[in-house]
């Protein structure tokens, strides 16, 4: 749907208000982090990294390969004279309303324009989204490289291959905000693999293999096909960038230790048990969900603010979700049963073919089976990486089972097209399946495995917070909409409008009895009132669960913390310093926190712990800033306490 946005004047409009609706959050949202101050410690690296990018000495240069982009991005507003806090905080908060309208499009492809605008207003206002936007995290930033990557893939493998040329080199940049969008790129490979169908007539394709003329042939048909030349294409432009990108931050000396973090996820590193986001427990994200969604209220562990007890809205959200899902489940229950009935009445040459593909699908079934419980009882004994690929092989095998049988419906519609009294469900009359139901599987899926892929990856570490879940908060904004979107369409088609439908059809018959032509004109008139009645409901429900979206977007603005004492702790302490001594920065200065201060006091300090305390007078410090100090070191000799902020002192030599 991109390229007819300029065709459709109401998707224009809804993008153009999605973006007006999201920048007025970001702008509220800056203001109030602002207020409360930076309580993400690695915010401060990305801020010192800024700095080097812009030209300033400060800091260290080894940690720049931690998201250059957005540092470079916000070293521009440093460039220009202002540095603050609030160019990273405006710098991500940009890319809010672009993870926004990126959903409305990702939706679009499958559903209507009011449709995918409560999709995008719902993403808008996850409280999770709202906690963690415009504050110099990473996350949103890294979610909207994702949805735009994931996007333009989809419309490259299914329109337009040149959109390949759009979607690698994005995928880069996401990669170099936040590695873990590199996970997008087997749910892409997923995607191409639906394409294919590797696992239909699988002995049919290894016979191509023992063919040499015919393997030169799909070579050849390969490597000249559109498709592929701007594949490749688009992978040697992602390579150049990533390349370049390596080789400045190379030069600027910094270190590429996110190889080796990679390499420690792949390996099947768990994190430290030391590390504040400790928490082993298996199912922490799947129980927050409903908090990530819609939250009462916004607590502090530490200095970190932690969303708790899930408003109504998330039940209502995530019900809307696993309802939907059983009524498809079983609306496709009934349609197998009758599909059997009908087979039992009508027996045909096929029936030797219909008892190999049962045979088929039951082995991929078992397959299915098997895959699952090696998933599940070798899980955290294995890499993560293991599982994940274990779960997409099951992903395959589920979507060739699932598009078989859509396939398999096909050709019973052919079969039976003049049979229009058959006893069918209702979702057939509404939905005749065309290749449509196979690529809106392929989405769907895809869908799926996006939330599972980053769900297995993050939920195998020990350490887990609650702003990493935000990744797949693009597919419960989906499944919310779709399913929103089946819900109505399934009441509107089967309950309430047939029912009020066949009351007017009975009132009417005897008057139409009278004259043949006033029938004809009451039976179009009674199509259009039922036509224009499921148009009212279908866009009234998504409307004013819009609005009401939007106010809880805003009150979940409004429940975000002023102030918390170990987030103004730093502050205080280097604004108090910087007045005491305006050459504080001709000192040397040691610090219980160099990210804190490095960036406070916009110098370099040295990071000290307890144990370095003998050693202040022989490196000639001046100031020794110092935290949760034991009552045995509380007086150090030669050194005088001149400031103290709850825990929090500064300690001056004597001259």
């Amino acid at each position: 749907m991109f390229w007819r946005v300029n065709k459709n004047k109401l998707d224009l409009l809804f993008v153009f208000f999605i973006a007006i609706f999201s920048s007025i959050l970001v702008y509220f949202l800056i203001n109030a982090n602002n207020n409360l101050g930076i309580y993400c410690s690695d915010v401060f690296i990305y801020l010192t990294n800024s700095l080097h990018f812009a030209g300033y000495n400060i800091g260290k240069s080894s940690t720049l390969y931690l998201s250059p982009v957005i540092c470079f991005i916000t070293s521009l507003i440093f460039r220009a004279g202002f540095i603050d806090q609030t160019a990273i905080f405006t710098v991500t908060g940009v890319f809010f309303p672009i993870a926004s309208i990126g959903v409305y499009f990702l939706i679009r492809l499958k559903l209507n324009e009011i449709m995918s605008l409560f999709g995008a207003i719902l993403f808008s206002s996850f409280s999770l989204n709202i906690l963690w936007a415009a504050n110099g995290s990473l996350d949103i930033p890294a979610v909207a490289f994702s949805i735009w990557t994931i996007y333009f893939a989809i419309l490259a493998i299914d329109r337009n291959p040149k959109y390949f040329l759009l979607s690698f080199p994005i995928f880069v940049l996401g990669f170099f905000t936040r590695y873990t969008v590199g996970f997008i790129l087997p749910i892409i490979a997923l995607y191409i693999l639906f394409n294919i169908d590797i696992f239909n007539n699988t002995k049919e394709r290894l016979k191509v293999f023992t063919k040499k003329k015919l393997i030169l042939k799909r070579f050849k048909d390969l490597i000249t096909s559109k498709n592929f030349k701007y594949f490749v294409i688009g992978v040697i432009i992602a390579l150049i960038l990533f390349s370049s990108v390596l080789m400045i931050i190379n030069r600027m000396g910094s270190d590429l230790t996110f190889i080796t973090q990679a390499q420690d996820a792949v390996s099947g590193d768990k994190g430290s048990s030391i590390d504040p986001g400790f928490n082993p427990a298996p199912y922490f994200y799947l129980t927050n969900l409903p908090n990530f969604i819609s939250s009462e209220n916004i607590g502090f562990k530490e200095a970190i603010p932690v969303l708790y007890n899930p408003s109504i809205l998330s039940y209502f959200i995530l019900g809307i979700i696993l309802i939907s899902g059983l009524i498809y489940i079983l609306d496709k229950t009934i349609k197998k049963q009758k599909k059997r009935k009908y087979k039992k009445e009508n027996k045909n040459k096929k029936d030797k073919n219909d008892i190999k593909n049962v045979l088929n699908r039951n082995k991929k079934i078992i397959s299915i089976f098997i895959i699952s419980i090696i998933i599940i009882f070798t899980y955290k004994g294995i890499s993560s990486i293991i599982s994940e690929i274990l779960f997409l092989i099951n992903i395959l095998f589920i979507f060739n089972i699932l598009n078989t049988n859509i396939n398999s419906n096909n050709e019973n519609n052919k079969d039976n097209k003049d049979n229009k009294n058959k006893n069918i469900s209702f979702i057939e009359k509404e939905d005749i399946i065309t290749n449509k139901e196979t690529k809106t599987l392929n989405l769907n899926l895809l869908m799926i495995s996006w939330f599972f892929i980053y769900l297995i990856f993050f939920s195998f570490s020990d350490v887990k917070v609650d702003r990493y879940f935000i990744t797949v908060l693009p597919v419960i904004a989906y499944f919310a909409a779709y399913s929103l979107d089946f819900l109505i369409k399934t009441l509107t088609s089967r309950n309430f409008i047939n029912r009020n439908d066949k009351n007017h059809e009975s009132n009417d018959e005897n008057i139409n009895d009278e004259n043949g032509q006033n029938n004809k004109d009451n039976e179009n008139y009674d199509n259009n009132t039922k036509n224009t009645n499921k148009k009212i409901i279908q866009n009234i429900v998504p409307i004013l669960l819009i609005i009401l979206f939007i106010g809880s977007a805003f009150a979940n603005i409004e429940k975000i913390p002023t102030e918390n004492n170990l987030v103004d702790e730093p502050i205080v302490i280097s604004q108090w310093l910087m007045n005491y001594d305006p050459n504080y920065n001709n000192s040397i200065i040691w610090v219980y926190n160099v990210r804190y201060y490095t960036w406070y006091l916009k110098m370099n300090v040295i990071g000290a712990y307890e144990k370095d305390i003998p050693k202040l007078e022989k490196n000639n410090v001046t100031y020794y800033i110092s935290k949760n100090i034991s009552k045995e070191n509380y007086t150090i000799a030669n050194y005088t306490i001149i400031k103290k902020f709850d825990d929090v002192y500064i300690y001056k030599r004597n001259t």
